[in-house]
């Protein structure tokens, strides 16, 4: 039984290690042969694909077609404090909490909070900066 048990939360470990790198390699892939805009100390990389804005330690992931000048500007912002906050390393951070402990609820849980938790901080720190806040929503 212990041998079991201990094998499962080996491969349990072995299996989110590799969605994380699977993940790691998507983006990658995602940044390949894509035109990259320099904002020092800042690089955004324009997609083509329909995604959602991100960011990923220095870079921020856009696709400009899909939004509105000043759209573009405020996503820009908001994953500007996201890079300045370091917020890359939270949610990494996060990931290699959920491999570990993979069979714990109480990490996927704290996972998520942790994402709701870095999003509240940059809307509200995106607002501080006088941005209307129903046309932020």
């Amino acid at each position: 039984l212990e041998l079991f048990l201990s094998s499962l939360l080996y491969a349990g470990i072995a299996v989110m290690t590799i969605r994380l790198l699977m993940q790691m390699a998507a983006l990658l892939t995602l940044r390949k042969n894509k035109r990259i805009s320099n904002l020092h100390p800042v690089k955004i990389v324009e997609l083509k694909e329909q995604v959602n804005p991100f960011s990923f330690f220095n870079e921020i992931y856009v696709n400009p077609q899909l939004h509105s000048e000043a759209e573009l500007e405020e996503i820009i912002r908001h994953e500007k404090f996201h890079i300045e906050q370091k917020h890359t390393i939270d949610i990494l951070l996060g990931e290699v909490l959920t491999i570990v402990f993979w069979f714990n609820p109480f990490a996927w849980l704290l996972k998520n909070e942790l994402k709701q938790n870095l999003e509240f901080l940059t809307d509200k720190l995106v607002l501080e900066t006088g941005i209307d806040a129903k046309h932020y929503q």
